[in-house]
């Protein structure tokens, strides 16, 4: 009887002690849930903060190699044709200049790398500008354009400036790059910290629902299991939950975060596509207007002046020359319309709305097409945003031009906290919409368009009758940003 009153005291024990010990391995369990959870939520917060400062910093550095570019046109169109409206925009990026560098060091200033590429540029710069100086001041006295000799420095002058500034943009790409990984670093320490402490509590709940409760212990092993699956990178795989109320809460919170884990995913390959793609477009309109353009208007700035040397000389040759220089001429207007058609600078110098007016005036005035354009609303400054919803407007206002047969087109520019939507109404000839999801010769921009506009997650309609005109509206949601 003793014998049997000391068992079961002993399996009393037993049992409290294994009590203890789930108290105290949850309680473990739930301070590194929480503690994991904060450090994540630290590390969204920084890893947000950490890109918006790298968006600046190439703000800033893309502001000014476009300070540097407005100083070389400018002085250009004073030194050679004497245009005095060019000599303020040379002007003009001197006074921009020197705030931009000031934001540039503070903004680089823990990057010793980036520092130092900042100062040899300036050095460029310095060394430039004193040719520039230099031409100015002998066309100021002069009053005719400077000799080869001086200008032929200037232009070697700015190369040097060119090629630092490609130096000072990868080592600020690198330092991005640099930033961007110990940021994503420290968020995968906290999000394994946070699956570790996850499937602790887990475990803990299933050996204690095991020994209390068969009823629980199936719908938890079942529900463990799947939520492995997810954990393991299948987001797609079915989260059966079941049991008690409390086992289908926590199934359906474990489902909530699996979709939202792969609305995040989908948003984040939607994000990078059209991050890539813009950045694309106006690295290379930026290359073009930088490199080829100035190029070509060099070697046109030369010829005019051979063909006035050459005036009194062979009649063949100057017009040789002067057709030369009508093909140079037609060559830098077809880059201008180039990168015009990749990134229009006025987008980001003067934003969405005047690049639509911009372009409605010199697609539009032409071909005698009326248009009003009416804008409601804050717009956006993200640039991805900004040019997803300039592209697409562009092609429905092209459409417009080669297929509607209208005499005028009406749009409209909406923007709220969470969406930026654009309607353009036409009164041409319309036609029938059931053709944009089939190749038809005329429509695959309109179908490309729409395919675009879901891919960022937003919305794409075209209203649309044969002899009845045209509506086309697209909405495109901020959370692209």
């Amino acid at each position: 009887m003793a014998g049997g009153r000391w068992g079961s005291r002993l399996r009393t024990d037993s049992a409290r002690t294994q009590l203890r010990v789930f108290v105290l391995v949850f309680s473990l369990a739930l301070s590194l849930t929480v503690v994991a959870a904060v450090l994540l939520a630290q590390g969204l917060a920084v890893s947000t903060r950490t890109r918006a400062e790298l968006d600046q910093v190439n703000v800033t550095t893309r502001q000014l190699r476009e300070a540097y570019a407005d100083e070389m046109t400018g002085a250009g169109g004073y030194v050679i044709g004497g245009d005095l409206t060019l000599r303020q925009r040379y002007t003009a990026g001197l006074a921009s200049e020197a705030h931009l560098v000031s934001a540039l060091r503070s903004d680089l200033a823990d990057d010793p790398r980036a520092s130092a590429a900042l100062e040899q540029t300036l050095d460029a710069v310095g060394t430039w500008r004193t040719e520039v100086q230099q031409a100015l001041e002998v066309r100021d006295d002069v009053g005719d354009p400077v000799d080869t000799g001086i200008w032929t420095r200037v232009l070697l002058g700015y190369d040097d400036v060119v090629d630092a500034q490609r130096a000072l943009q990868h080592a600020v790409d690198s330092r991005e790059t640099a930033q961007v990984s110990a940021v994503r670093g420290e968020q995968s320490s906290a999000l394994y910290l946070l699956l570790a402490s996850l499937a602790l509590t887990a475990l803990t709940l299933a050996v204690t629902v095991r020994r209390f409760s068969q009823q629980v212990m199936v719908p938890l092993v079942r529900l463990a299991r799947d939520a492995d699956v997810v954990a393991g990178g299948d987001l797609g795989h079915e989260l059966r939950t079941g049991g008690v109320t409390e086992l289908r809460v926590l199934g359906d919170s474990v489902a909530g975060m699996r979709d939202r884990l792969l609305e995040e995913r989908s948003l984040a390959a939607r994000r990078s596509l059209l991050i890539g793609q813009e950045d694309e477009r106006r690295r290379l309109a930026m290359g073009i207007h930088d490199d080829s353009v100035q190029a070509v208007l060099a070697a046109s700035l030369r010829l005019q002046r051979l063909r006035r040397q050459l005036r009194e000389g062979d009649p063949d040759m100057v017009l040789l020359v002067q057709q030369v220089q009508t093909d140079l001429e037609e060559a830098i207007n077809r880059l201008r319309r180039m990168i015009f058609e990749l990134h229009p600078p006025t987008l980001d110098r003067d934003g969405l709305e005047s690049a639509m007016r911009l372009y409605l005036g010199e697609t539009l005035d032409p071909a005698g097409i009326g248009w009003t354009l009416r804008h409601d609303g804050k717009l956006p400054k993200d640039p991805v945003t900004t040019s997803l919803v300039y592209r697409l407007f562009r092609e429905a206002a092209l459409n417009v031009l080669r297929h509607s047969d209208a005499d005028r087109v009406d749009v409209r520019l909406q923007a709220s906290p969470e969406q930026v939507q654009i309607e353009l109404t036409d009164d041409g000839v319309g036609f029938d919409p059931a053709v944009i999801g089939i190749p038809v010769p005329g429509h695959l921009g309109l179908l490309a368009s729409r395919q675009l506009c879901e891919a960022a997650g937003g919305r794409w309609q075209v209203d649309s009758a044969p002899g009845r005109g045209t509506t086309v509206r697209f909405t495109v949601p901020l959370s692209v940003q």
